[in-house]
């Protein structure tokens, strides 16, 4: 019992109050997952994203194994493909594909969002990734994904910094999957304010994983436009209100 509580405690000065329900969630989906015994597992397992595609978006790539230099990934996080079940139902909460924006997956790593989002109808679709074996895995994926359901043929991965990055003059719909620490994505969000208030157009952002999502909370140009406990994610909508 006492170990509990020391996680516990750990937990709440990690994460604060506000989001220890998505961390009591996704450790309870957790738990359930790795109770199936593994032959039952196996026979439920359905035909994977990459196993139907032949691409290569799954797995997890520790900060550890970035080959980037140590002062430019600090504050950054892992590598992990958001599942397709996931994504389109944040895509339909988002009312689906916008044909006049653009979708950006900020941390995009091998770019499964970049793929999934290729099936919705927004005008362009973007990855931003620093990491070079991520970003040239991502190139890959995006060469060989093809099917008779996409919407959206001008897709790409950029190598760049996600805080310098200069942004399309679209609509934005901005992703992301907790890819930085609070610093980081305050610098990324300043930046994306930034263009926003330079060339006023309307933006949405789906921030799964939602560790710090006090960044935009506290920000009046972002209203909260929708939460998922269970599934792990917000949503905010551009309103351009000034501090």
């Amino acid at each position: 019992m006492s170990n509990l509580i020391d996680r516990g405690v750990r937990a709440y000065r990690r994460h604060g109050w506000r989001n220890l329900p998505f961390l009591l969630a996704y450790n309870v989906w957790f738990i359930a997952k790795t109770r199936v015994p593994p032959r039952l597992r196996m026979r439920l397992r359905k035909p994977s994203f990459d196993d139907r595609h032949g691409t290569d978006t799954g797995g997890v790539l520790p900060v550890s194994d970035f080959e980037v230099a140590a002062e430019r990934v600090l504050g950054a996080n892992y590598y992990e493909g958001v599942s397709e079940e996931l994504f389109g139902k944040i895509i339909k909460a988002l009312g689906g594909g916008d044909p006049r924006a653009t979708f950006i997956d900020f941390g995009s790593g091998k770019g499964r969002q970049l793929l999934l989002a290729s099936e919705y109808p927004f005008r362009r679709v973007l990855g931003v990734e620093l990491e070079p074996n991520l970003h040239r895995v991502a190139l890959r994926n995006i060469e060989i994904y093809r099917t008779d359901t996409q919407k959206c043929r001008d897709v790409a991965s950029i190598r760049a910094d996600a805080t310098e990055l200069e942004l399309p003059p679209d609509p934005l719909v901005c992703s992301f999957y907790n890819p930085f620490d609070q610093r980081i994505l305050r610098n990324v969000v300043t930046n994306i304010e930034r263009s926003l208030r330079e060339k006023p157009r309307e933006a949405q952002v789906i921030y799964l994983n939602p560790v710090h999502r006090e960044v935009f909370d506290e920000s009046p140009g972002w209203q909260l436009n929708g939460v998922s406990i269970f599934s792990g994610y917000v949503l905010y909508r551009w309103t351009g209100a000034s501090p």
